[in-house]
């Protein structure tokens, strides 16, 4: 039996999505005739979730795809409380079977929901959907804590690099794509390094090693501070630096201190290990751009933020939640063109189809690929903070004192 094609509900078996991504004047009119009168879809409609109708559903490979991959497993960690459906479509593209998958629920999700979600873990050895479940809050609250307790959970299975997701992040690369991503950055932690808004984080709090009790190894916890640092929740962190949290690090003083302020708190544990040198976590990165104004990005997500000057690409649907654009069956040409690995937000409450189609292009993608298909790796190795990391590598492995440069962008 064959490869089948990408699972349709019936409200989009119709769609032509390979023309919703043509610049061409019949995609365009299609897009058009699609955004005045969107396709729309909620967790409500009927759905058998057991383990046979979930496979009916999906294809889910038995073996790797490649052998580059199954050398590279690689772990998910996502928090979830709604559309189960596009999370279980997102499986079926995401899916491989030397990866590893965990979810996190949100207490406040509905009983629907949580049922559907640990049903789905159920039916994979590699899926896994924790007992335990965190109330998240949209202002970023708990949210560190539920990523944690995820990672704590995959440090028992043996991966390469750990990517932290949100219920709405959706895939734009295939995991052929991703592994190739993640080797590029050679060890290299995903991770922003961004000056946070004041209010996200108490100014006047100490924040020196010594009264978070940072290290275990208490000689460490000298009076030399963090400074914090702020980048998206969404972050590729390799398994060195995950092992390093663990054992070498006393978390616990540093997340409960960052969880007393009000707005984005979610944004500034890992930036602030991976950018403050004094850490030392494996793979971080600096703050000595952040001295020259210089703010460092990272290509795990990709968000359209309303107050962005000069957006990677425009938000054509035009609608915004959150000062965040949700894109439409309009937007999904130029979301072919970004870098990043995730994309958010596509909404099946706003436009089902946009999201249907563009988890049908990564899918055949992966399955079907064309003969002219190239993936240029190259601009990876490139990243500012790729090029710092392995900069350093190189001079730690010269036995020389390792000195910032400019050059490194």
């Amino acid at each position: 039996m064959g490869i089948p094609a990408f699972y349709h509900l019936p409200i989009t078996r119709d769609l032509k999505c390979d023309l919703l991504f043509e610049n061409s004047n019949k995609g365009s009119i299609y897009r058009k005739k699609l955004s005045t009168d969107r396709i729309i879809y909620g967790d409500k409609f009927p759905l058998e979730t057991d383990c046979d109708s979930i496979n009916d559903r999906g294809y889910f490979p038995k073996e790797a795809l490649t052998e580059a991959e199954g050398n590279f497993p690689v772990a998910f960690a996502r928090i979830v409380y709604r559309d189960y459906y596009l999370l279980e479509s997102q499986l079926r593209v995401e899916y491989a079977p030397q990866n590893y998958y965990c979810y996190v629920i949100d207490s406040k999700a509905d009983i629907l929901f949580k049922k559907r979600v640990r049903n789905l873990g159920k039916c994979f050895n590699n899926v896994f959907v924790l007992d335990e479940e965190v109330d998240v809050r949209s202002n970023g609250h708990n949210m560190t804590i539920a990523h944690l307790a995820c990672l704590k959970y995959l440090r028992s299975y043996p991966w390469k690099y750990a990517i932290l997701l949100q219920n709405d992040d959706i895939r734009l690369r295939t995991n052929a794509e991703v592994v190739k991503i993640l080797k590029a950055f050679n060890g290299a932690n995903d991770i922003a390094a961004n000056n946070p808004w004041d209010y996200t984080f108490n100014t006047n709090a100490n924040w020196t090693l010594a009264a978070l009790d940072l290290f275990k190894n208490k000689k460490l916890n000298t009076l030399r501070p963090l400074r914090i640092t702020k980048s998206l929740v969404q972050v590729s962190i390799s398994r060195a630096a995950v092992d390093y949290v663990f054992d070498k690090l006393n978390i616990g003083p540093f997340v409960k201190k960052l969880e007393l302020k009000g707005y984005g708190v979610d944004e500034l544990f890992w930036a602030t290990l991976n950018a403050n040198e004094v850490v030392n976590l494996p793979g971080g990165f600096t703050r000595k751009y952040l001295t020259r104004k210089i703010q460092t990005y990272t290509v795990t997500r990709y968000t359209m933020w309303k107050v962005n000057k000069e957006p990677l690409i425009p938000c054509i649907s035009k609608y915004f939640r959150n000062l965040i654009c949700v894109f439409g069956v309009e937007d999904l040409p130029n979301l072919t063109n970004l870098h990043s690995m995730y994309i958010n937000k596509l909404l099946p409450e706003f436009d089902f189809a946009a999201a249907t189609c563009l988890l049908e292009n990564v899918y055949d993608r992966t399955y079907f690929p064309t003969e002219n298909y190239s993936f240029d790796v190259e601009k990876y190795t490139q990243l500012r903070h790729v090029r710092f990391h392995k900069r350093r590598m190189e001079m730690w492995n010269q036995n020389s004192e390792f000195v910032e440069s400019p050059q490194v962008v």
